[in-house]
């Protein structure tokens, strides 16, 4: 297969959560205002692919999603349950006119989507048919799932805070204290790999925290009326440690350097795939996910431009260090009247080429791309050894909090590729022992 830049890019993610019955009459409006948002945002980062992350439940989800289908964007449908049982949680009575209208759009969205996959279930299929309580589980295991893996959660409710487990609340919540309230995940041992995006594993593990589009609508449900508003939102400024509009504009830099540096990248991603058979096999075998092609393509991506950054690093540091030794000698001759004109002309010019290497070298922070790039290189190698060994976790995950601050973009880069890790059927642990453990020992030694 030809790999096209668009492989080796880092999306953002848009994710949604809301209100089910949303006024009607506001509809026009909301896509108005959502269109004119989300296309500002593709505009300020016009190198960067956009994915909108919606679970076509009815009102909100659908409203987004063909705000995207319309604007030309690709779009990924988690589901919280099977399909079959998810149908039948949508309005309208069974058999009724109004569900099978609803199951009909479901249908007709799905076709536009890229992705389409069902999260773990947490209960067997039939508590979940027959258990309002497991459905509102499910259903907020996806909003957490959503939370956690979207640069941008939009949120179109009302405001009102509600303790309903899986309702928007609940979800807005999470996005924006890093907590999730009320959900008794933690009810079998075995299941709590699987789910490991909604609670972290301890205190010192960060936060799934973010910016939060929201969209405050009228609900049919409720008798106060209002007008549709906007507002962005994030963590709460006595907690906030992350710039998360920094985070997008680093995101979008790498997705800048993908297409400077595009023809060093496809040349290492064909050399990959000529040598490494066995590690191919792996991943045309997750061809149903594309999960391991992601972050294979990603790595390779950040570990050829880390190397490219090095390299101008290297190159920026000899001609500095040229420049510095030319003005010491210009200096010397100078002071011993050693053609005085000839030594100041070198000494002014050595000082502004030092002058200038050091000004471009700055602004085009080629040191701290390089340390940052390298670090999500290693962060996707270890996240693709951990699927091939059929670990269901996020590399990310496992960063503490107190380098929150310094690596939010680099996780937030993992979340955006691996999102599909919880779904893996990989388990070929002779392979990670000899390409990664293996080889890894023999660098070290």
């Amino acid at each position: 297969m030809v790999s096209s830049v668009l492989d080796y890019k880092i999306p953002i993610i848009l994710g949604v959560t809301g209100h089910r019955d949303i006024v009607e009459s506001q509809y026009a409006d909301i896509e108005k205002l959502l269109t004119e948002k989300i296309g500002a945002l593709a505009d300020q980062y016009p190198h960067s692919p956009i994915k909108v992350m919606s679970p076509l439940a009815d009102g909100a989800d659908r409203l987004v999603a063909r705000i995207a289908i319309n604007l030309g964007l690709e779009l990924v449908v988690p589901l919280p349950m099977t399909e079959q049982i998810y149908k039948t949680t949508f309005l309208g009575e069974k058999g009724s006119t109004k569900r099978q209208r609803t199951v009909d759009e479901f249908d007709e969205l799905v076709k536009h989507a890229s992705e389409l996959f069902v999260l773990p279930q947490l209960f067997p299929e039939a508590d979940i048919v027959d258990s309002a309580d497991a459905q509102a589980c499910q259903f907020a295991l996806l909003g957490a799932f959503m939370a956690k893996h979207c640069n941008i959660l939009i949120a179109l409710y009302d405001g009102n805070s509600s303790e309903a487990v899986g309702g928007t609340s609940q979800i807005v919540n999470y996005r924006i204290s890093g907590h999730m309230n009320g959900l008794p995940l933690k009810i079998d041992c075995e299941q709590y790999e699987k789910i490991d995006f909604v609670m972290p594993d301890n205190i010192f593990d960060t936060q799934h925290t973010g910016l939060l589009w929201h969209v405050t609508v009228a609900r049919q449900s409720s008798p106060v009326s209002s007008t549709v508003s906007f507002k962005e939102r994030d963590i709460e400024d006595s907690l906030k440690t992350v710039d998360y509009h920094e985070s997008l504009r680093k995101l979008h830099e790498f997705n800048q350097d993908v297409e400077s540096y595009q023809k060093q990248i496809l040349r290492a991603s064909q050399a990959v795939s000529n040598l490494a058979e066995r590690e191919s096999n792996l991943v045309n075998n997750d061809c149903e996910t594309g999960c391991l092609s992601k972050i294979r393509n990603i790595y390779i991506a950040s570990d050829q431009l880390a190397v490219c950054y090095a390299r101008e690093h290297h190159d920026y540091f000899t001609i500095f260090c040229v420049a510095v030794s030319g003005i010491v000698i210009s200096e010397w001759l100078f002071s011993h009247e050693m053609n005085s004109v000839g030594s100041l002309l070198a000494y002014i010019v050595f000082l502004f080429v030092g002058y200038v290497i050091h000004k471009v070298h700055s602004n085009r922070s080629v040191h701290s791309k390089y340390n940052e790039y390298r670090a999500l290189a290693e962060a996707l190698r270890v996240q693709f050894y951990w699927r091939c060994a059929g670990i269901k976790s996020i590399v990310s995950d496992h960063y503490l909090r107190k380098h929150q601050n310094d690596t939010s973009w680099v996780a937030g880069a993992v979340k955006s590729v691996a999102y599909r890790s919880y779904s893996n059927k990989i388990d070929d642990t002779v392979f990670v022992k000899d390409a990664w453990i293996k080889d890894q020992k023999g660098y070290f030694e």
